[in-house]
């Protein structure tokens, strides 16, 4: 797979770093899974609009020929990430993560059973699509899809989308109020996004150009952004266009830039922790050691409790909160489903719920769960503030404080590209190593949101059964404060605290974890330290060696690492 000039200068050093733990016998580990992300992640650019916006016909003109279909109905839609390769191949990913695969003309045999599937991975040999790599265009299903297969991939992709790209038809003319709200939550992740009308060829040039600006304008309005928009009909040279003028190397940075430098600063540590290590005494480095271990007991022990804190009370607590601003952003949008149901436009109905909850529920979540995390991990980090008189003769400085600050960063930032392995990576050679994900408050509030929407999916087309015969405002408005606000709090209700509370322990697993991994490399280094027999010249040619790596480590991180950064 083609990578970013960022890349292969993440990757030169990587492979140095590795070269010099092993010479050094240091813990390799976080070096080589933090390489393997870099080499092998994609940048996912999921393509959104409306159900019919011409999606899938944009992405057929790309590639040069009619591979998806184009008369798919609503209810058989999967997302689909179009990926180069030498052979076509469908392959069908079921919820469990298992595959299913299928010649690139078997659509219709997917589309008989796409409840069995969350996305579809579209394999195709393409000059266009090796170009563009290490990009991956992806397929969403429209705002007008039925049962909730929108809402859906909106939640899975929401945390892996490297890129967005807003499709607007030059028929509709404007940008849907569920777009914009769906826009906004992306931008929130700090994430970008492209815009591209299509359809232009069934517009004159004129009511084209009124749209570009009316887009612009609602983006400029509404996103505080300007906004390039680029025009498709037959052709897609304005969707080619977009993509080439993308920076990947700026995304490249965005996503990997943190990792490669705590994996950086880990390296650095621990040589100077052997170089320092080098004339201490047995006994010095034996009380070390232990302390480490001490350590880890007492990091156990503290695990144990916070997860014993973790009860009903502050799961119940974020969950109300979760339906108090849903119930509030029903009520405001209260008008606009009136309007929706008295023109019996139930999918539109759903759809707006959808957004309603899923933005409504990750907002508090995203907040709550960024506190929680932030104070998890400072009373974890106050239980071992014994760790820096250990290791005070050891020459790296604010140990446990610096851990503290580098965990919080990544456990709390909205997306860690090394959690994305699960996902993006295919094992290679028979390999069946797990690669551990550190828990995110983004991948949290997905793991809440994502079932959440599966639950409103089931209960909801019953819920708007109720309105199918009402056409007054006040009975509808009486509707939706009686029928439908109680049956969807009541869902909310039964199923959030659980599994809220299941998220939080596993983000106290998860950053003892961490803690755990970080302490186990000093260990490994102090026992190389008790083992190694060296005379004073063997050690004294072995300390310069170690002064000359970490000044090579330092050079190469600033012209791989830093060079252009930010």
């Amino acid at each position: 797979m083609t990578v970013t000039v960022t890349q292969n200068r993440y990757l030169n050093y990587l492979g140095e770093a590795i070269k010099v733990a092993n010479r050094n016998e240091m813990p390799v580990d976080n070096l080589k899974d933090t390489s393997l992300v870099v080499q092998q992640s994609e940048f996912l650019v999921p393509l959104i609009g409306g159900f019919s916006a011409g999606k899938s016909t944009l992405i057929n003109a790309l590639i040069g020929r009619d591979v998806l279909p184009v008369d798919i109905s609503p209810e058989t839609e999967l997302a689909a990430e179009i990926r180069y390769a030498d052979r076509d191949a469908i392959h069908a990913i079921r919820k469990d993560g298992s595959i299913e695969q299928y010649g690139i003309d078997q659509f219709s045999e997917i589309k008989k059973k796409p409840r069995q599937y969350s996305h579809l991975r579209v394999y195709l040999h393409s000059e266009v699509l090796k170009a563009i790599q290490p990009m991956v265009l992806v397929d969403m299903p429209g705002f007008g899809s039925a049962i909730g297969a929108h809402a859906e991939a909106l939640a899975h992709y929401m945390s892996r989308g490297a890129y967005y790209i807003a499709a607007i038809s030059a028929a509709e003319g404007t940008i849907p109020a569920s777009m914009l709200a769906e826009l906004l939550e992306i931008e929130a992740l700090g994430r970008s996004v492209g815009f591209v009308v299509t359809k232009s060829n069934l517009k004159s040039e004129e009511d084209v150009a009124a749209v570009c600006e009316h887009v612009e304008a609602s983006v400029q309005a509404e996103m505080q952004q300007e906004a390039v928009i680029h025009r498709c009909g037959f052709e897609a040279d304005g969707l080619l266009a977009l993509l080439d003028g993308l920076d990947r190397d700026g995304i490249a940075r965005e996503l990997f830039s943190g990792a490669v430098q705590d994996a950086h600063l880990r390296t650095l540590e621990g040589l100077q922790m052997r170089a320092s290590g080098l004339d201490k005494s047995l006994q010095e480095i034996q009380q070390a050691r232990e302390g480490l271990e001490k350590a880890v007991s007492l990091l156990e022990r503290k695990k144990i409790r916070k997860l014993e804190e973790i009860d009903g009370t502050s799961s119940d607590m974020i969950a109300r909160l979760c339906i108090k601003k849903v119930t509030s952003a029903m009520d405001a949008a209260a008008p606009e489903l009136v309007q929706m149901i008295k023109q019996k436009d139930m999918q539109g109905v759903e759809q707006r719920l959808f957004s309603l909850v899923r933005g409504s529920v990750t907002s508090v979540l995203r907040r709550e769960m960024t506190q929680y995390s932030s104070d998890m991990i400072e009373d974890i980090g106050r239980e071992l503030q014994g760790l820096d008189s250990s290791l005070s003769g050891f020459d790296i400085g604010e140990w446990v404080e610096n851990i503290v600050g580098t965990i919080k960063i990544k456990v709390t930032e909205f997306e860690t590209q090394l959690n994305k392995l699960k996902d993006t990576l295919e094992k290679k050679d028979g390999s069946e190593k797990i690669y551990r994900a550190v828990a995110t408050v983004l991948a949290v509030c997905t793991s809440v949101v994502a079932p959440v929407l599966e639950i409103l999916i089931i209960f909801l087309p019953d819920i708007i059964k109720f309105f199918s015969q009402v056409n007054i405002d006040e009975k509808i408005r009486e509707g939706i404060q009686n029928e439908m606000m109680p049956k969807i709090r009541q869902k909310l209700e039964e199923m959030m605290p659980s599994m809220i509370e299941t998220q939080m322990k596993e983000m106290v697993e998860s950053a003892a974890q961490e803690f755990e991994e970080r302490i186990n490399e000093k260990r490994a280094v102090l026992m190389t330290l008790e083992e190694d027999k060296s005379g004073e010249e063997e050690k004294k040619y072995a300390l310069d060696s170690i002064k000359t790596d970490i000044a090579t480590l330092r050079e190469l991180a600033k012209e791989n690492i830093y060079a252009g950064a930010a």
